[in-house]
């Protein structure tokens, strides 16, 4: 009778055992589980930032100080070269670079180091550029005559934030599939179709011949220009699409935030 009360009391232990182990592997799991969704709520709140000025830089380039400025300080340098070589159409360059930073002779200086730059390899050097393990960088700037480079190609480095945020996202694709099916591929889809308008009208716009005539207000000849380069008239039919899965990220961040907390 005694070892078959010490066989039970065992079992019995065994099973108490087991089940702690296992409500505990339980709990575990929920604090990773809710962890990934805050981790997930910030990721979220980067890209729909992002969004949000990208669009706004497409739409109307006021609402970005630096960029304004770039736009006004071109638009009076293209009136100037106008007026010193007498004449009313003045050509405007916007090449693509590709290119790494590199120290010489091991000292803490650094020099750029401009790399071979092929027009069809121009939207895989951009996604490259993006990552977090890239040393190569692509840049483009709008040169009048001697000038300075103005950099109007702005929306782009918005663009690469996107593109940075999706990428981060697709950690967490289990998640965003439960809550949202088909978000994070219409996303990409997205991401695709506006990075090659934008590729291809700045290497469409890599010279340009300005009109100073055909303008009222000298502010509109920059505004054209930059028009030109980000490819606007194309890019309109998909700021409303845009805007819509921005709706849908702030749904999304808003139903993660709060099962993150329940």
């Amino acid at each position: 009778m005694p070892e078959i009360i010490g066989y039970i009391i065992g079992v019995i232990s065994v099973v108490i055992a087991t089940y702690s182990i296992i409500r505990q592997w339980k709990l575990e799991t929920k604090l990773k589980e809710k962890e990934r969704l805050k981790k997930l709520t910030e990721n979220l709140k980067g890209v729909i930032n992002a969004l949000d000025v990208l669009c706004e830089t497409i739409e109307n380039p006021s609402t970005d100080e630096d960029l304004e400025f770039q736009i006004e300080a071109f638009s009076d340098k293209v009136v100037s070269e106008a007026f010193n070589r007498k004449t009313h159409v003045v050509e405007v360059t916007n090449p693509m670079e590709r290119y790494r930073w590199v120290e010489k002779g091991g000292e803490e200086k650094k020099e750029i180091e401009y790399l071979p730059f092929e027009k069809g390899k121009a939207l895989e050097y951009f996604e490259a550029s993006h990552n977090e393990s890239s040393k190569e960088h692509v840049s483009m700037s709008t040169y009048v005559g001697e000038s300075i480079g103005f950099d109007l190609f702005v929306p782009m480095r918005y663009l690469s934030w996107y593109y940075g945020g999706l990428k981060k996202m697709e950690e967490f694709t289990d998640i965003i599939e439960n809550f949202s099916g088909g978000l994070l591929n219409e996303l990409k889809d997205r991401y695709s179709k506006i990075s090659e308008v934008m590729i291809n009208s700045a290497l469409e716009s890599e010279k340009l011949k300005v009109n100073i005539k055909k303008f009222k207000k000298s502010q509109d000849i920059g505004l054209w220009v930059y028009h030109q380069i980000i490819g606007y008239e194309e890019l309109k039919q998909h700021l409303s699409k845009l805007n819509n899965l921005k709706m849908r990220l702030e749904k999304l961040r808003n139903d993660v935030t709060i099962s993150s907390y329940a």
